[in-house]
C-alpha cells in the first residue's frame, strides 16, 4: 500500500507540476509572446513610417534642386520677353539691328492683343534696303533674344529681271510680342 500511496503521490505531484507549468505557460508566457508580436508589429509600422518620411525628404530635396534649376531656366527665359512698359528696349534693339545692317527701319507698336492670350502688344516692321542687307536685317531679328511671332511677311519692290545684291526692297513686317508667363 506504501507503494500504492507512493505512486499516487508522485502521479498528483507530477500532474500539480504540469499544471504549474501551464499556468505558467497561460499566464506569463502568452502574454509576453503577445506583447512580443505587438511590439513586433509596431516595430515594423515604425520602420516602415521611417522609410516613408526618408523617402519624402528625399523627393523634397529632389524638389528644391529642381526649383532651383526651374529658376534658373526662368531668369534666362525673362530675357526673351518684353515687359509691359519696356517696349522701348525692343524699339531700340530693332533700330540697332538696322543700323548695323545700313536698313532703313520703321517700327511701330499697333493694338494690344486679346488679354490673357500668348501675345500682349503687336507690331509692323518695315525694312528698306539694299537686298542682300534687307535680308540680313532680317535674320538678325530673327535671332533677336525676344520672342516674337511674326504674323505677315510682305516683299515690294527689286528688279525681277537682274536681282541683285544692290537691288533696293522693302520688307514688311507684322507681328506679335509674347507675354510672359505668370511668375516671369
Amino acid at each position: 500500500m506504501k507503494l500504492d500511496r507512493a505512486k499516487y503521490f508522485v502521479a498528483f505531484m507530477t500532474a500539480a507540476g504540469l499544471a504549474v507549468i501551464a499556468g505558467l505557460a497561460v499566464f506569463l508566457i502568452v502574454p509576453a509572446l503577445r506583447d512580443l508580436a505587438d511590439l513586433s508589429r509596431k516595430l515594423i509600422e515604425a520602420e516602415t513610417e521611417v522609410q516613408a518620411q526618408y523617402a519624402n525628404r528625399r523627393n523634397l530635396l529632389s524638389s528644391i534642386e529642381k526649383i532651383q534649376e526651374i529658376r534658373l531656366s526662368m531668369k534666362d527665359l525673362a530675357s526673351q520677353f518684353v515687359p509691359a512698359g519696356s517696349e522701348l528696349t525692343f524699339i531700340e534693339s530693332v533700330e540697332a539691328v538696322g543700323e548695323r545692317n545700313a536698313v532703313e527701319v520703321r517700327l511701330r507698336l499697333v493694338g494690344e492683343a486679346a488679354p490673357g492670350g500668348e501675345f500682349r502688344q503687336g507690331f509692323e516692321v518695315s525694312l528698306n534696303g539694299a537686298y542682300e542687307n534687307v535680308f540680313r536685317a532680317y535674320a538678325a531679328l530673327e535671332s533677336l533674344p525676344t520672342l516674337i511671332s511674326i504674323e505677315s511677311f510682305q516683299i515690294r519692290g527689286g528688279d525681277a529681271d537682274a536681282p541683285d545684291a544692290s537691288t533696293p526692297i522693302a520688307v514688311s513686317l507684322r507681328g506679335l510680342i509674347a507675354t510672359p508667363p505668370q511668375g516671369l
